[in-house]
């Protein structure tokens, strides 16, 4: 076999195998870009939970303060109106010890 065919037959295998590894080379970047999209995604779902979370917490932290308030004029009004009750008995008591 000339020198010559040698080198045609070397040089296909060389341009074979560089571009096998270039096939492979190109799947591996690709898969790695298709990974670093997924971890993005799942970045900005991350990101926008949060804020949902966060948003629904400070919503209930708000509706909690509101009921505490209420609760709060709810126990002084049961006060006063305990007071008037007390008030009224003893007055109901006295009117029934002068008849």
């Amino acid at each position: 076999m000339p020198d010559a065919t040698i080198i045609e037959v070397l040089l296909a295998l060389l341009a074979g195998v560089v571009g096998f590894v270039s096939y492979v080379a190109a799947n591996r970047a690709n898969k790695a870009q298709a990974d670093a999209a997924v971890v993005t995604i799942d970045a900005q779902a991350y990101e926008r939970a949060q804020q949902i979370y966060e948003s629904a917490i400070a919503t209930l932290e708000r509706r909690v303060s509101y009921l505490e308030a209420q609760v709060a004029d709810l126990n002084k009004s049961n006060e006063e109106m305990t007071t008037e009750l007390a008030r009224l008995r003893r007055e109901n008591a006295d009117l029934r010890e002068q008849v």
